[in-house]
């Protein structure tokens, strides 16, 4: 008869297999039942392989914070089990998460560490792991970097895999313009895909999408994405689903239907699971869509968001499928000067890696502001117009300057106003390019 510790496990697994044929059905509340059954049976220190496995199903389900916490746990209980492999295994599964909620830079750490470590003989896993630092990289916008790794995991993978890769594969020839190549891939991961399989119809689907898409095919990229949808429609998981409703609120956007497309647009926004990549989508079409009715603010709202999340997460505009109306809506926003200089700076960071070395698009939208105005005037600041124009610079509001120096939003006005006047520029961006280029001596803003 098996022990109860070993009866434990063998029930936590089988709860977890439980729970994977209902996500496959499309019984989402019926799988989440038995992971939570699966929790139950785990007990308070279960397995790390056990850890491991309800890391995935918690992302699936619930959301990827979760499931990155419990990865992370697995990951330390292999480290002091001394499991090397398993160490390994549960380090690419949390890069995996951690590319997904936005914190690339640790993904590429952890794929790295993980590769250098995984036992030579190990060829699928490696391809697996080499998909991961590619998916990491294509996110980050060095897509060269992903086509080398992506070729070397092709050359190793079979089956289900091979197929995600040389889909994978077709959306970095597609976004480097390489279409006739990507459109070879996307026929091979066809003959490749499992029919009917969850994840690779409803990603070979997204892929033709994006295939039509970048290439200017809405009407194309519409259909595809229609029945892709409707393919989809009996299990909508989460992960693959909601992007797809995205892309649809997208195209919809295109064919003129902009109330729908809000609509679509929003009820992916709910169900995006910290999805950064989903999400910065939509708040890059939303700032789109406010700005062509004229809402100006709720434009730069959007925009602002875009940008932060880019900013912070590491992604790269290979996100963007036009690149163009992305530099446009920037160059819009300082324009208008809705929010001041914060936009500026993240604009240029999100940018580098799409822009000519040394091209700089805050000095290129700026340069007719800037007139001729020279270090030395200043010295001809107050001490007050310098603390606003410092604020100013970190890109703060006239009402939070005013909240922060404890005087009237007319009274900041007028001192920028001064400011403009002193320092011989017209804009609010320009003259705070001005402060934080020029070597404006800093001291402490009084609270």
């Amino acid at each position: 008869m098996p022990s109860h510790a070993t009866a434990a496990p063998d029930r936590v697994q089988q709860l977890c297999t439980l729970a994977c044929s209902r996500i496959a059905a499309g019984d989402y509340d019926g799988a989440r039942t038995y992971l939570l059954a699966a929790r139950a049976a785990a007990g308070n220190d279960p397995s790390p392989t056990l850890v491991r496995l309800l890391a995935d199903l918690t992302a699936q389900l619930e959301s990827f914070a979760n499931g990155v916490t419990l990865m992370e746990r697995a990951l330390e209980g292999f480290r002091l089990a001394e499991d090397r492999q398993g160490e390994v295994m549960a380090a690419a599964d949390l890069a995996a998460l951690l590319q997904r909620q936005g914190d690339l830079g640790r993904a590429r750490t952890l794929i790295e560490w993980a590769l250098t470590h995984l036992d030579s003989d190990n060829v699928s896993q490696r391809a697996r792991l080499l998909n991961i630092a590619a998916t990491i990289a294509s996110f980050q916008g060095r897509l060269n970097d992903a086509l080398v790794l992506l070729t070397e995991a092709r050359s190793l993978a079979e089956g289900r895999l091979a197929s995600w890769i040389a889909l994978n594969m077709a959306a970095a020839l597609d976004n480097l313009r390489r279409h006739a190549e990507a459109e070879q891939l996307l026929d091979q991961a066809a003959l490749l895909a499992v029919p009917d399989d969850i994840y690779t119809s409803p990603m070979l689907a997204y892929a033709r999408t994006w295939h039509a898409l970048v290439q200017g095919k809405y009407a194309t990229a519409y259909h595809a994405c229609q029945a892709a949808l409707r393919r989809m429609a009996p299990q909508q998981h989460p992960i693959v689903f909601f992007p797809m409703v995205a892309t649809l609120g997208v195209l919809v956007r295109e064919m003129g239907d902009v109330p729908r497309s809000e609509a679509l647009l929003d009820q992916a926004l709910r169900e995006a699971r910290a999805d950064r990549a989903t999400e910065i989508g939509i708040f890059w079409h939303r700032a789109f869509l406010a700005r062509a009715r004229g809402d100006d603010q709720t434009a730069q709202h959007w925009l602002c968001q875009a940008l932060y999340t880019m900013q912070v997460s590491g992604y790269g505009t290979s996100l963007l499928w036009q690149p163009q109306r992305f530099v446009d809506l920037c160059v819009w926003s300082l324009e208008r000067d809705i929010e001041g200089v914060h936009a500026a700076w993240l604009l240029q960071t999100s940018l580098a890696p799409w822009c000519a070395p040394g091209w700089s698009l805050i000095g290129h939208t700026e340069a007719q502001h800037l007139g001729s105005a020279a270090p030395d005037r200043l010295k001809d600041l107050t001490n007050r117009e310098r603390d606003v124009l410092r604020l100013v610079a970190e890109g703060l509001r006239d009402r939070e300057i005013a909240a922060r120096l404890h005087v009237s939003v007319r009274t900041v006005q007028n001192h920028i106003q001064r400011c403009y006047e002193k320092l011989g520029v017209h804009h609010r961006t320009a003259v705070a390019r001005l402060w934080l280029e020029r070597g404006a001596p800093s001291h402490d803003v009084a609270e």
